[in-house]
């Protein structure tokens, strides 16, 4: 992703240079034809602005060469910078977070997925020990999105994220126990994700993984949720 920016960014730099090239290159060639209409040695050296439309001044054409070149510019540097910063996978805001988490291919997972055409499933299920089941979401995933497979090096980013909200939870866990806020708000929540791949009208697990999103207290005495990180193998 990194290397794919940086690409974009040069090339849109370089766009930039060659405008600006142009941009002077056009200005040298106005001084040179006013210099010679004045001396009436070269008329007709533009002999399209003529035939195509009224000559234009100095002024009024650096003037559109300018313009020209700046939004030029701009666009050629704005357009794929939004597209490299696009989020597949965006917060949501609808309803409050119960968990905010990450997935990160496995050593040799990649291979796995990009074998099933590289997008997949995956079913996020959050439990709580002794209680149940309280929530089963899906996400399609794609293996492109994932930084390069195995634990994150320092400063390098967790993973595809995914969330559950409050919206996401079940009514009753597959015990029977109703699900409120009290049952988890101040408990460990264990997080299970399958990837599974669709294959003739059949759901196959292809991944699994596991996590903890551990409940820990902050120091000014505040309760919250530990982002877990969980490896698909």
């Amino acid at each position: 992703f990194v290397r794919m920016l940086k690409c974009l960014v040069f090339i849109s730099l370089a766009a930039i240079c060659e405008s600006f090239v142009a941009n002077t290159q056009g200005r040298a060639a106005i001084k040179e034809k006013a210099r010679c209409v004045g001396e009436g040695k070269c008329v007709g050296i533009f002999p399209r602005l003529g035939k195509f439309g009224p000559t234009l001044s100095m002024s009024e054409t650096e003037s559109r060469f300018d313009r020209r070149s700046l939004i030029s510019g701009m666009l050629l540097l704005t357009v794929p910078v939004e597209k490299a910063f696009a989020v597949p996978y965006p917060r949501p805001t609808s309803s409050p977070i119960v968990i905010e988490g990450q997935m990160r291919l496995e050593q040799g997972s990649e291979k796995i997925l990009e074998a099933v055409g590289g997008r997949a499933n995956a079913t996020v299920v959050l439990r709580i020990v002794g209680r149940g089941i309280i929530s089963t979401t899906h996400l399609e995933i794609d293996v492109a999105d994932f930084p390069p497979p195995g634990q994150p090096k320092p400063g390098e980013s967790g993973g595809v994220p995914f969330y559950v909200t409050e919206a996401d939870l079940n009514a009753k866990t597959e015990k029977g126990v109703t699900v409120t806020r009290t049952l988890w708000a101040d408990d460990d929540i264990f997080v299970r994700i399958d990837v599974n791949s669709e294959r003739d009208g059949k759901a196959r697990r292809i991944l699994k993984g596991i996590g903890k999103a551990k409940y820990a207290i902050s120091p000014d005495g505040a309760g919250f949720h530990q982002k877990p990180l969980v490896l698909l193998e």
